[in-house]
């Protein structure tokens, strides 16, 4: 079973090939650059060509733009990377009757979770507004399958940064009104391919069995690495542009697919330990 993943070289990429590999698929990845193909998925005609080269017998989106400053500012960038390309994968989904799994985001919900797939969306800035658009882009395929999840890793983005923070004994600010289920990228693609296989269609959230907010998070995180930590509780409320707020999932759904447990907090704040002293032995593995 020939895999493509877009996105192969970003914090997620990595772990999809792998949990590939291991369930014995024929991963094909692809990114801009450093990949086993070359594609730009801003470039929809290069994105279609890709598809009809590979002929693969599923494709996982994990392309994105997640910086959500960034998105704000840049709108249009922002739409090219993480909505239209779902564009071209729902209509080569529909064509080929193959599934398509667009990596969502948690960034909806202002209200107290944790929420389920039917909860209320609420779209508060350009990121969540474009992840939006690519679920919904990717559910007009019948073999759609559009995983909402929160990744924390070790290799980049905030459990990177949390990480180098700690270590270094930087002085940090910790959101304790930002609540999520964060899940170890390994973790997230195991489920996210043993679902693939079950053929599960649809939304479906995939994060950990509880949540904590980003404070909670960081303190854990440094006890675990067994440092002392700068940490100040701040609100989320006082940045802008503005964030979701209390963004924790329940997974149930996807658990009763899957026919197991999703991994507690505690769970990924051991994989991002393992992971970071992994890294120090081979820093060259490391993604910016």
């Amino acid at each position: 079973m020939r895999v493509l993943i877009l996105g192969s070289t970003g914090l997620l990429g990595p772990s999809l090939v792998r949990a590939a590999l291991i369930r014995g698929m024929v991963p094909v990845g692809a990114a801009r650059s450093g990949a086993d193909i070359a594609v730009d998925v801003t470039d929809l005609a290069g994105l279609e060509a890709a598809l009809v080269r590979v002929d693969p017998a599923a494709v996982v989106n994990a392309a994105a733009m997640v910086d959500v400053g960034r998105c704000e500012a840049e709108p249009g960038a922002a739409w090219n990377v993480n909505a239209r390309p779902a564009t071209v994968l729902a209509d080569w989904s529909i064509r080929t009757g193959r599934p398509v799994l667009q990596v969502s985001t948690d960034h909806f919900f202002l209200d107290t979770g944790p929420h389920d797939e039917a909860a209320t969306v609420t779209l508060v800035n350009e990121y969540a507004r474009t992840k939006r658009a690519a679920e919904s882009f990717a559910l007009q395929a019948p073999r759609g399958l559009v995983l909402r999840t929160n990744i924390v890793g070790a290799r980049g983005g905030f459990g990177a940064w949390a990480i180098r923070s700690v270590v270094q004994g930087a002085p940090m600010i910790g959101f304790a009104d930002h609540i999520t289920s964060p899940l170890h990228p390994d973790a997230f693609a195991d489920a996210a391919l043993d679902l693939l296989g079950k053929g599960a269609t649809g939304v479906l959230n995939v994060g950990a069995r509880d949540a904590c907010s980003k404070f909670e998070f960081i303190a854990r995180l440094a006890d675990a690495l067994d440092q002392g930590v700068r940490l100040a509780a701040g609100s989320v409320g006082q940045q802008s542009p503005r964030r979701a707020r209390d963004c924790a999932l329940d997974s149930t759904a996807a658990e009763a697919i899957l026919g197991r447990p999703l991994p507690l907090v505690e769970d990924t704040l051991i994989a991002i330990v393992e992971e970071h002293r992994a890294l120090a032995v081979q820093p060259e593995r490391r993604i910016a």
